[in-house]
């Protein structure tokens, strides 16, 4: 990846590559419709915030702050701190919920779900992106299966 972003494993890129253009992704219950390498880059706007899309938690967490929160609830209730969050890398989307990485973890795999009213909740998804691509099941989508 350029633009200043971290750059994602050439095994996930690869695999990201072979994705059928409408697709979804099933992994536990969700069914995650992940950006190509190319809309990853391209702009959007959380809140007041424009950036890319796999950049786009710089966006929740400005927010956040500004309503004077400090941590994002975690796996068991924990908080999971908005510095981390902010380094995590958005890939793919369910709904209002994302997938996201930390590349300080090992490309960690996790749910963001916003929540606007509240603080925002991280959820444990998988060990690595190598585990998620191993244990997901791909499949072709109809126009109207797609939501982003």
């Amino acid at each position: 990846m350029t633009n200043g972003n971290p750059a994602l494993p050439s095994e996930f890129l690869q695999w990201l590559g072979k994705l059928p253009e409408l697709h979804v992704v099933r992994f536990q219950k969700n069914e995650w419709q992940f950006w190509t390498e190319e809309e990853l880059q391209e702009t959007t706007r959380v809140n007041k915030v424009t950036s890319t899309h796999i950049s786009m938690m710089l966006g929740f967490v400005a927010m956040y702050r500004s309503m004077g929160l400090a941590a994002a609830k975690g796996p068991a209730g924990k908080p999971f701190p908005y510095e981390k969050l902010e380094r995590c890398l958005v890939l793919a989307t369910d709904n209002e919920d994302f997938l996201i990485v930390n590349p300080d973890e090992g490309y960690s795999v996790w749910k963001f779900c916003p929540d606007y009213s509240k603080s925002g909740e991280v959820k444990v998804v998988a060990a690595s992106l190598t585990e998620f691509m191993e244990q997901a099941v791909v499949e072709d989508a109809d126009a109207d299966d797609v939501d982003y």
